[in-house]
């Protein structure tokens, strides 16, 4: 065989090898990037490509079938790039999350470009200039069936990871006081010292996200706290949805991927902030905002009137929190 075409296949079996391994130590956060390309509903896809990465790196590497391994490689390729430039140009992404956390390795919009061209170059030369050889039936059928078993074992850590990784009952993670200035989450919000926040990290293809929704509306209503914030991933199909069905009434600041998984992975994660200090962090489906300030002791006094009649009762009367001003959203 032509060293050249061994030393271009080793390479281009390489990168696949890397990438795929790359994306395989934080899968959640390449489905969220698949996300931030406008395809929240190919989320499952996430695990699918890593594994075809893997499989073609190690065929390429290995020089088994090596023709047809180049020519698929030349076509995924082509893809890969078709859909990062669509990402670049029209939902302005900028890491096409091909190496996933691995920070050393992202790169600009141009060089990722670059690097697809070599690799598409390698890979070209590979399939033309390797000669035609039998594909060997044994091979595909024993390719096929690990192939099944990798997916498939792939897909139930990753569904298993996903459906732990965003809680329905609240667990507090941190009561002690960290001041805002030590902690990542100051990259995200800014605060006055006089006033009190709640900042709610979460996904808008989380469900136990949605189901804090409502309550997580009265928090500033009632006035639990003085603002609410909202940080997400940006996903302009699941904004739209989102702005439809719950109508928020808080500011949302929407974020790359890499950049909010920097702070956390786990969705919903809350956040107490008081006096530029983080007071509480927690995870799970927020509660109702009564149950909040009376467990901390935040005067309750101008929700409720107690009336006291003939018989010794006490009638409890709601205000209406109409009256209560709500902030305009401010999706950013």
């Amino acid at each position: 065989m032509n060293k050249r075409i061994e030393i271009y296949s080793f390479i281009a079996g390489a990168v696949f090898l890397i990438s795929g391994f790359a994306k395989s130590i934080d899968s959640a956060l390449f489905a969220q990037t698949i996300t931030q390309y406008g395809f929240g509903d190919l989320w499952f896809m996430a695990p699918i490509i890593i594994i075809v990465e893997l499989y073609l790196g190690l065929n390429l590497i290995l020089n088994l079938n090596q023709r047809l391994m180049a020519a698929i490689s030349t076509i995924f390729v082509v893809l890969l790039t078709g859909i990062f430039l669509y990402g670049w140009l029209a939902q302005d992404v900028t890491d096409c999350g091909c190496f996933g956390p691995i920070k050393v390795l992202s790169s600009s919009p141009w060089i990722s470009l670059l690097r697809n061209a070599i690799l598409l170059y390698l890979c070209i030369d590979v399939w033309i200039n390797t000669p035609r050889e039998p594909i060997n039936t044994n091979w595909v059928i024993n390719s096929t069936f690990i192939l099944v078993l990798c997916l498939a074992a792939f897909m139930s850590g990753y569904t298993s990871r996903t459906t732990s990784g965003t809680g329905a009952s609240l667990k507090m993670i941190s009561t002690k006081p960290v001041a805002l200035s030590e902690n990542k989450l100051s990259d995200f919000i800014e605060t006055s010292p006089d006033s009190t926040y709640l900042v709610f990290a979460f996904s808008y293809q989380c469900p136990h996200c949605f189901n804090s929704m409502e309550n997580l509306k009265q928090y500033e209503e009632k006035g639990a706290v003085d603002k609410v914030i909202g940080l997400t991933i940006r996903n302009s199909r699941g904004r739209k949805f989102f702005e439809d069905y719950f109508n928020p009434q808080f500011t949302i600041k929407e974020y790359r991927p890499d950049s909010l998984l920097e702070l956390t992975n786990q969705f919903p994660t809350i956040y107490y902030v008081r006096n530029d200090s983080i007071v509480e962090q927690m995870q799970g489906e927020l509660p109702a905002a009564l149950f909040f300030m009376k467990e901390r002791g935040i005067d309750t006094s101008h929700l409720y009137a107690v009336l006291e009649t003939e018989n010794d009762t006490t009638n409890v009367v709601a205000i209406d929190s109409d009256s209560i001003p709500a902030e305009a959203t401010d999706i950013q």
